[in-house]
């Protein structure tokens, strides 16, 4: 069943993007050129934009994706209109972004951050754009990724040392490094202490160790001195 929204119809937002398209395939006038898809695609950002407000962020995901879908192939329309269609393309990529991050989805978010940044998926790159590094920082941080994100705020300071959200959540990605670098120090000795216990090679810091490493010096001397003549003891 279709619902009617503005001028546009397009299926219920829980069916599938392609039912969407098949509905949108029966009202041809609707889509039938550049400008009137680009008309009709402004009204579907305007509608995924009501979700957000109202947080019903998975919906307005998937609206934000219907217009990357309707846009479609842009090659062979006119400049301006295709100057258009990239502009609304990255605005509801960058809107998405953030719904995903919402939702807690960092991986989706932060793979669309690379296609804003990058170019992918019908997007030109704009490895400038700002907005997208600052996200796919936020992104990379909830990934636990946080060398990466210290990169992307540590990047956006360069151009803005004046940017103080970027310096808070630079300040986070390095607190994160030192806890992944502390817990993995922590891992590292019970590692250690564990082999110790089983049987295998003693750790490099054990008292047992240092004694089993002077045995074993020990033992390579007597065998230099064996090889050079008759042991006298």
């Amino acid at each position: 069943m279709c619902h009617q929204m503005s001028s546009v119809q397009f299926c219920g937002l829980d069916e599938t993007s392609q039912k969407c398209a098949a509905c949108a395939s029966r009202t041809p006038n609707a889509w039938s050129t550049p400008h009137k898809k680009l008309e009709n695609c402004e009204l579907l950002k305007s509608s995924a934009a009501a979700f957000m407000k109202s947080k019903d962020f998975r919906r307005a995901c998937k609206v934000y994706q219907l217009v990357q879908d309707f846009l479609g192939y842009t090659d062979d329309w006119a400049q301006d209109d295709k100057d258009r269609a990239d502009i609304l393309r990255r605005a509801c990529k960058s809107n998405e972004v953030m719904a995903w991050i919402k939702l807690e989805q960092f991986r989706n978010a932060a793979d669309l951050c690379t296609e804003l940044l990058e170019g992918g998926g019908g997007t030109t790159a704009n490895p400038k754009d700002i907005k997208a590094i600052f996200r796919r920082g936020v992104a990379y941080i909830g990934l636990g990724e946080a060398k990466l994100a210290t990169k992307a705020f540590q990047e956006i300071l360069a151009d803005d040392p004046k940017n103080n959200e970027a310096r808070a959540y630079l300040t986070k990605a390095k607190d994160l490094e030192k806890e992944q670098s502390k817990n993995s120090g922590d891992l590292f000795k019970g590692m250690m202490g564990a082999a110790g216990s089983f049987g295998y090679p003693v750790g490099f810091s054990s008292t047992e160790g240092d004694r089993e490493r002077e045995r074993e010096a020990m033992m390579n001397r007597l065998e230099e001195l064996k090889a050079k003549g008759p042991l006298v003891i």
